[in-house]
């Protein structure tokens, strides 16, 4: 990919363009709020507040994940029978309002724990506006790419409820079975007049990165047929090797299928392991939050137009943000 303007005009470009730019799509930081105060330990808690704050992100989908049983007693701590959902939720997300000032979605990864549509419901009273059905594994409501299985008929009971609240419906970790079908109640849902609000928040290229959490093609269309969108993560584990060229390319290859407007870039940062393990620093991403400013931004420059570079890194995300907070203004 040829660079599309000179060092110079990048500068300038980036002068122009201030800083106030950064929406990321897809961060574990209701996880990181509540490991923080389980291990009492705030130091990387107080390193991200700073770093949202010297690179001026406006905005944060941020997220509380949940593994399966074994993984969350190792982990968190937590045993299958002490977990209640709603309450690490609350708690969680009371901590994350008073350390945060930017505007912020809030996710549950993986559905595992929540007992059924009932609490579905009480989460999102709760505050919670979007879901991945799905982590890794098989759960009671579908399968993540450990296992091979489509929805349940709780799972499609589960999603439909998830519509009909207007919450946003996130794609991103389900196996291909899983993931089609549920394109497929999001299909039926559409034709009955329903809005559904469906996106994937961090998932690249398979045919870029053949990694199983990432998406095929015909995924890809498949989502963008129901109107879907796209957030792009830069783990090298997802984008193919540690080359910052090699992510743009995914962004480029998810530009030409889906259009400017559907394309948004995540961080799903996971540095914060060191709260559970000091020995643990390793930089997962190839771009983290100080980083963005100085990096990505003039690697899209490259690239794309400043009117595309501005969409990709904020203005689509802030759209999809807008459209389910006045969603649930609605329902």
């Amino acid at each position: 990919m040829a660079p599309r303007r000179d060092s110079l005009l990048w500068v300038a470009i980036l002068f122009f363009l201030g800083s106030d730019i950064v929406f990321d799509l897809h961060h574990d930081l209701l996880s990181i709020c509540y490991l923080s105060s389980k291990y009492q330990s705030f130091d990387y808690l107080e390193k991200m507040k700073k770093a949202i704050r010297k690179d001026n992100i406006v905005g944060v989908f941020c997220n509380f994940y949940f593994m399966n049983s074994e993984e969350m007693e190792e982990e968190f701590r937590l045993k299958k029978e002490d977990i209640d959902v709603l309450t690490l939720f609350r708690e969680s997300k009371t901590m994350y309002d008073a350390s945060f000032s930017c505007p912020s979605l809030y996710s549950i990864e993986g559905c595992d724990y929540i007992k059924g549509e009932e609490e579905l419901e009480q989460l999102y009273e709760a505050g919670l506006d979007a879901f991945l059905l799905v982590w890794k594994n098989l759960n009671r409501y579908g399968s993540g790419n450990r296992s091979d299985y489509g929805l349940t008929e709780k799972g499609k009971r589960f999603l439909r409820k998830g519509i009909a609240l207007g919450m946003g419906i996130d794609l991103s970790h389900a196996n291909q079975k899983t993931f089609f079908d549920m394109i497929e109640i999001i299909r039926e849902e559409q034709k009955k007049g329903h809005e559904v609000i469906c996106y994937a928040s961090h998932s690249n290229s398979y045919e870029l990165c053949p990694h199983p959490r990432n998406l095929t093609r015909e995924q890809l269309l498949a989502l963008k047929e129901v109107g879907g969108m796209i957030g792009l993560v830069s783990y090298p584990l997802f984008v193919g090797d540690s080359k910052r060229s090699s992510y743009v390319a995914h962004i480029k290859y998810m530009v030409d299928l889906f259009g400017s407007d559907r394309v948004m870039v995540s961080s799903d940062n996971m540095n914060f392991t060191s709260i559970i393990d000091p020995k643990d620093r390793e930089e997962h991403g190839i771009y983290d939050y100080n980083h963005i400013q100085e990096k990505l931004k003039k690697d899209l420059l490259g690239v794309f137009s400043l009117e595309d570079t501005e969409k990709i890194l904020e203005q689509n995300a802030k759209k999809l943000y807008d459209r389910i907070k006045e969603r649930r203004g609605k329902c």
